[in-house]
């Protein structure tokens, strides 16, 4: 069945997040993107049913986070970007204290967890460094049967070389089809490589709602970039087709916008063929780029 986000809202005095829905299949790997303040948080957050008050409602296979709250956590692992555990803790104090909470838990795989990501075992968290503390909630949260990984921007504080390896890990998890991850990041290069799915959070004044939820492929299908001169950028500001130009950045001598890949056709008319041949794809960073300016800066 897999994970199901069923109009959840969030409010506080002067933001709220409004009506998020989604269904994300088993086996797939979701990004969620906004920019900050878009409430990526405050949703994964309502997700780990961190706010009893709000409205909507989450399940994993059926399982409520309402009505079966304890069966929903249990088939949850998270890692957030700060960690939830006391600093006057060890690691395998945490693994001793919080893993009887979980039916699935090794102890074991926890320990040779800790072991393969270089994570002291006896000191306290306190003395670990940012990197240290992000790994010990990785090996935490993989050492239990969860069916949904739930991860707020996991890989900021992780050296170059081990954010390859957790996202291979990640790539890893979801492969048997039974699994589910659900990341937020600012690191939009390394999220559009990893994810199947994209939520897309935009906030409008105090409100944000979701702009996009589908793939990534379907998602970059939509639009195209055009690198083209000033003086085409005038041409096209001024056709009948300016409508469908989302944004760019006006440059003296080179100019980029983004448009809707409808449009292409139409606005060939007004491009040399040297602008033509620019037209590409656009990735994730360029489009929710330009959607949130929604409009041509210099």
């Amino acid at each position: 069945m897999g994970f199901i986000c069923d109009g959840i809202t969030k409010s506080y005095k002067d933001f709220r997040i409004e009506d998020i829905r989604f269904e994300l299949p088993k086996g797939y790997v979701l990004g969620v993107i906004g920019r900050n303040g878009s409430g990526k948080s405050t949703l994964l957050n309502a997700l780990l049913g961190l706010f009893p008050g709000m409205s909507g409602d989450a399940a994993i296979d059926g399982m409520s986070l309402k009505n079966s709250p304890k069966e929903y956590k249990e088939g949850l692992a998270f890692v957030l970007n700060t960690t939830p555990f006391s600093m006057l803790d060890t690691p395998k104090q945490i693994g001793l204290n919080y893993g009887i909470y979980y039916k699935s838990f090794s102890m074991e795989t926890y320990c040779s967890l800790l072991k393969k990501y270089e994570v002291p075992a006896n000191r306290w968290l306190s003395s670990l460094s940012e990197g240290q503390l992000v790994r010990q909630q990785i090996a935490f949260a993989l050492a239990h049967d969860a069916k949904v990984l739930v991860l707020d921007e996991p890989a900021g504080n992780l050296d170059v070389a081990f954010r390859e390896e957790f996202y291979r890990m990640l790539r890893t998890i979801v492969a048997d089809g039974e699994r589910t991850v659900i990341c937020s990041s600012h690191l939009m290069e390394e999220l559009e490589q990893i994810s199947d799915y994209i939520l897309y959070l935009k906030r409008e004044g105090e409100v944000s709602r979701v702009r996009y939820y589908g793939t990534a492929e379907e998602l970059r299908e939509q639009y195209r970039i055009i690198s083209c001169s000033a003086e085409a950028f005038e041409r096209l500001s001024q056709a009948e087709v300016a409508s469908e130009i989302v944004g760019g950045r006006l440059r003296e001598g080179h100019s980029e916008v983004l448009v809707k890949k409808e449009a292409i056709e139409k606005l060939g008319a007004y491009l040399t063929s040297e602008d033509r041949e620019s037209i590409r794809y656009a990735d994730l960073k360029e489009i929710m780029y330009y959607l949130e300016k929604g409009k041509v800066t210099a």
